[in-house]
């Protein structure tokens, strides 16, 4: 299950071969557990290609097993480590992960960064599900609060440079209160965690969260438009500033509220993923609140009501356009910009296509089929929903493991 989730395992242990390689097999590691000697000699490259390339090592000396970990943290792999006992201590502590297993030494517990309270190893694939899911949920949240960040700023900006219209900051200060408010319940989004390592990078971040962050920016100027110089709103619109805006406040209140359910899956439609309840309820009583505050003008001018179904209506559209355009435009984003090459987990990333399968090429913006990425998606959140949360029977432990 592990391997599964886009990890290689590897398995070095003390034992004679012959009992490491049957082990392996049992347990589903693969058969080529190769004899110390292939770790004698000197750093080079043949023998870096030796230790990626096997299943694992026998009748090793303690020395042997912080080389393998030294070997693989050249390679740029991301490594875990897990053991039990005062041999094992000096590889824990050399690899990124040390995991003392359930009865270790003291020696092993103090070298370890994580020490398993159970027999097996399953709590290792349960960390994996989880951290990934912790991943998700913060990457998320920053997201969201980038692009959100940069809908205001923009929105505020140019509505003073080109209309001359400010808002009450009284209204701000109540956006970013309920804002606030819900954004708590995220930490317990349902998510579903990523069947390869996470590769965080800012500026993915930083591309994704300006598609967003530019979007909204449109939707609430091209409100503005609507309103100023149309009959999309009633005359009250243009006739009081004060009116004015308590309008553009809703509008924008909205629309900020609604978009933490695009960017909780920004690479799949929203509706791919159900959202905690808690999450909706909360949205939905904060966006109800603001409709009320403003249709009781409890903070500035009363809002028609024929007004407040229109920047209910508004927004929804919007929400549904902003969702259908976030994928074909990240991925152009992605194509004319690519993220510049990261080190540290890069052959990790790597190793991901021998279980997951090949990385493809990335698609223009002129060849992404709408309806077939919605639907595609879609399959595969389904799927991972299924296969990816499911631990399996305990794997029999070793002496030792290390996961690249």
């Amino acid at each position: 299950q592990i391997q599964n989730c886009g990890v290689a395992v590897k398995m070095i242990t003390g034992d004679h071969q012959n009992i490491g390689k049957e082990t392996a097999r049992l347990v589903g590691l693969g058969d080529d557990i190769l004899h110390r000697d292939a770790l004698a000699g000197d750093d080079s490259d043949e023998r870096d290609a030796v230790v990626r390339a096997a299943d694992g090592f026998a009748q090793v000396m303690p020395k042997d097993k912080n080389d393998v970990v030294r070997v693989l943290q050249a390679l740029n792999y991301v490594v875990g480590m897990t053991g039990d006992g005062v041999n094992d201590a000096p590889a824990l502590k050399q690899a990124h992960i040390g995991i003392a297993v359930e009865g270790s030494t003291d020696a092993a517990r103090n070298a370890a960064d994580i020490v398993l309270t159970t027999e097996g190893l399953a709590p290792i694939f349960t960390a994996v599900l989880e951290s990934r899911k912790i991943f998700q949920r913060v990457y998320s949240y920053v997201l969201y609060r980038i692009s959100a960040t940069i809908q205001i700023v923009l929105v505020l900006s140019l509505l003073i440079f080109i209309w001359n219209q400010t808002i009450k900051p009284l209204y701000i200060i109540i956006l970013a209160l309920f804002n606030d408010l819900t954004m708590i319940t995220i930490s317990y989004d349902n998510v579903i965690p990523s069947r390869s390592p996470e590769q965080p990078t800012i500026n993915k971040l930083l591309r994704v969260s300006g598609v967003f962050g530019a979007l909204m920016t449109v939707q609430s100027l091209l409100f503005m438009i609507l309103g100023t110089y149309t009959d999309f709103l009633t005359d009250r619109f243009n006739d009081s500033d004060g009116y004015r805006q308590a309008v553009l406040y809703l509008q924008i209140s909205l629309s900020i509220e609604g978009l933490i359910f695009a960017t909780r899956v920004p690479e799949a439609p929203c509706y791919s993923s159900a959202p905690v309840w808690s999450l909706v309820v909360s949205v939905l009583v904060a966006n109800v609140l603001v409709t009320v505050i403003v249709g009781l003008g409890l903070l500035g001018k009363e809002v028609a009501i024929n007004d407040l179904v229109i920047v209910w209506a508004y927004d929804v559209v919007w929400f549904g356009i902003i969702d259908l355009l976030k994928i074909p435009l990240t991925m152009t984003m992605e194509n004319h910009f690519p993220p510049p090459p990261s080190r540290l987990g890069q052959r990790t990333a790597e190793s991901t296509a021998e279980f997951g399968g090949r990385a493809g090429d990335g698609l223009g913006f002129a060849y992404v089929d709408l309806g077939y990425t919605y639907l595609s998606d879609t399959a595969t959140s389904i799927g991972n929903a299924v296969g990816a949360c499911a631990c399996g029977p305990r794997a029999r432990e070793e002496d030792s493991a290390v996961v690249p």
